[in-house]
């Protein structure tokens, strides 16, 4: 699959219901997405929108208790999404390789709303630029990578 109009799905935390009707509503919209074979609870790749991919997006926070990221690399228009329980839904739109961006028109809010309050924009850069969520999911990937030397060391 190229790169081009792709989306990555990666779930980090969910238990298995979750992680099964995650899997039916990405079949269910999307039948040719690829489910890979990783170290996370679920990952899929598949060709769609923006628009498809918030659908998606808003469908799967629906469900709760689940920790995950979707990119979307759709031409221009490329976002990150990320959720978590504790911190609820975050975006951002992000280059083709990765960077998080923000507009003039973003920038020009924050500097509004920190009126002047240099640690107030430094905090509200942090939280546009999705470093809480980023932590977290962090957290996770460094569980999984003790986990699976664990079990390698038992095994």
């Amino acid at each position: 699959m190229s790169n081009n109009n792709c989306s990555f799905l990666i779930v980090h935390e969910a238990d298995s219901g979750r992680l099964g009707l995650i899997r039916a509503l990405i079949q269910s919209r999307l039948p040719e997405a690829v489910f890979g074979d990783s170290s996370t609870l679920l990952d899929a790749e598949f060709v769609a929108t923006a628009a498809t991919s918030l659908e998606l997006v808003t469908a799967i926070t629906k469900l709760g208790d689940v920790t995950f990221e979707l990119v979307c690399l759709d031409g221009t228009d490329a976002r990150r999404w990320v959720f978590t329980p504790a911190l609820g839904l975050g975006s951002v739109a992000i280059d083709q390789a990765g960077n998080h961006i923000l507009g003039e028109n973003e920038l020009l809010e924050l500097v509004r709303r920190a009126n002047h309050n240099g640690l107030k924009m430094e905090r509200l850069i942090r939280q546009a630029l999705l470093s809480a969520w980023d932590e977290c999911l962090e957290e996770l990937r460094e569980k999984q990578l003790d986990d699976a030397g664990s079990a390698r060391r038992v095994g």
